[in-house]
């Protein structure tokens, strides 16, 4: 047996040992897809930069939660609108506390504005949550 047979020999039964230490850790669950549902997958996978396992798996989790997978479109909008509002949150927070600490209401056009924006913020997300990023 050559040197390359025989490590290959090994790392073959390094797997199998480690599959049989390890199967009571996780349950495998086995499938097929006809090629036409793979080929489904597939396009909607690489449209957002993921496998056809994470896309699978994806669907499972959502469709187990009854939820829907997000395209990664969406999840940067999702990830902008969460970093724009904690933005907005935070300068109304800071208004609040320079209120608190001096006992009234300061900057009371600036508070009311920052609260506009964030009410017609969420409304413009609600009616078009792609807006801007819609190509």
């Amino acid at each position: 047996m050559s040197l390359e047979e025989e490590k290959k020999a090994q790392r073959l039964h390094y797997k199998r040992q480690h599959y049989h230490q390890n199967k009571h850790l996780k349950d495998r669950v086995y499938g097929s897809l006809s090629r036409a549902e793979f080929r489904e997958i597939n396009l909607i996978a690489k449209a957002n930069n993921r496998t056809v396992f994470q896309q699978i798996w994806l669907e499972s989790c959502a469709f187990r939660k009854q939820q829907n997978v997000p395209s990664k479109e969406l999840e940067k909008v999702l990830h902008d609108l969460y970093r724009q509002l904690r933005g907005m949150a935070n300068n109304i927070n800071q208004l609040t506390r320079k209120s608190n600490a001096i006992g009234r209401l300061v900057e009371k056009h600036q508070t009311k504005k920052q609260l506009q924006e964030v009410e017609q913020f969420l409304q413009d997300f609600v009616r078009d949550p792609l807006g801007k990023y819609r190509q």
